[in-house]
């Protein structure tokens, strides 16, 4: 998503259409605005956080991932514009807690998929997923749980 500085109305006008926001668990400026946001405008019902799958070993993902991260910052000096994704649950609950989304100290397991009840509990729909799939479908499943009428 688009952070706060000069996109608010395409970000309310973009999660207002929306049938989902789908954010990875990260902390930066930009994403705390959309999840503030997304709290206060009552749409967090919308919102599913990813969490990251277990880590595999797989030497040459890792060293393309290394040599992709290096191009990225040392060459096109770019930043992680969407976040620190290494962060200890705790932090993550902390963060959250600060925006009035509510998430238990003990972690969802790894490759879990989170949504929100009308309190902004956090409620999983997923977990130990790896592959793409397997974040997508149990979305798509809720959705069409939520929202059996809707027919787009």
């Amino acid at each position: 998503m688009l952070g706060p500085i000069g996109c608010s109305a395409e970000v309310v006008r973009l999660v207002e259409r929306a049938r989902a926001v789908i954010a990875r668990a990260a902390v930066s400026e930009g994403i705390s605005w959309e999840l503030r946001w997304i709290r206060a405008a009552g749409q967090h019902r919308k919102l599913f956080v990813v969490l990251p799958p277990e880590p595999a070993v797989r030497p040459w993902q890792s060293l393309t991932s290394r040599y992709c991260e290096w191009i990225a910052r040392f060459v096109f000096r770019m930043r992680d514009r969407a976040g620190s994704s290494d962060m200890s649950w705790a932090e993550f609950v902390t963060h959250m807690k600060s925006l009035e989304y509510q998430l238990p100290d003990r972690p969802f397991p790894a490759g879990s998929v989170l949504t929100f009840d009308d309190e902004a509990r956090a409620v999983p729909i997923a977990a130990g997923a790896v592959e793409a799939d397997e974040y997508v479908n149990p979305i798509a499943r809720h959705l069409a749980r939520a929202y059996p009428s809707r027919g787009d």
